[in-house]
């Protein structure tokens, strides 16, 4: 089972052939925990916007995380009501992580063990801008690649020693 959930808006697809819906839906209902990565951009999406409001149906842990100059105001409907932490802040984002733990009961690393990537994620969740339209339709996604790939990608093992929680 799918611990974790990452709703997010990215060129990641799933493997061909499969029924995007359908998985999708099953990965929202069954997680453990939700975490919506919202940026200008996935908060554009609607598929992140159908995710978020599916999970929300659910009653279960939807964490959201703010990044690349969200503003909380952007936050609308029962989002609004949630308490979102931002990336921007590595102490929020060490909360996240304990939280995140807790939630799993996993226990975490020290944040000594992590500091390097805390940092790395926190500088590019400041310098994330957002894409245009048109980029957004030649890319096929919504997130920037170099974000995707250097400011989140691969990130979240480091605190949990190593394992991957999806």
């Amino acid at each position: 089972m799918i611990q974790v959930f990452v709703s997010h808006s990215s060129r990641d697809r799933l493997a061909a052939g499969l029924p995007t819906d359908e998985v999708l839906r099953q990965e929202i209902h069954e997680s453990t925990v939700f975490v919506a990565l919202l940026t200008p951009n996935s908060i554009s999406s609607v598929y992140v916007l159908f995710e978020l409001g599916a999970r929300w149906a659910t009653r279960k842990p939807l964490i959201p995380l703010i990044a690349g100059g969200t503003a909380r105001e952007l936050l609308q409907g029962p989002l609004a009501a949630l308490s979102a932490l931002s990336c921007d802040s590595e102490d929020q984002l060490c909360q996240f992580i304990d939280e995140l733990g807790v939630m799993l009961q996993r226990n975490t690393e020290a944040r000594a063990v992590y500091q390097e990537y805390l940092t790395q994620v926190v500088e590019a969740a400041k310098t994330v801008a957002p894409e245009t339209s048109a980029q957004r339709q030649r890319s096929g996604g919504d997130l920037p690649k170099e974000s995707k790939n250097s400011a989140f990608g691969g990130r979240k093992k480091a605190a949990f020693g190593g394992h991957r929680r999806r």
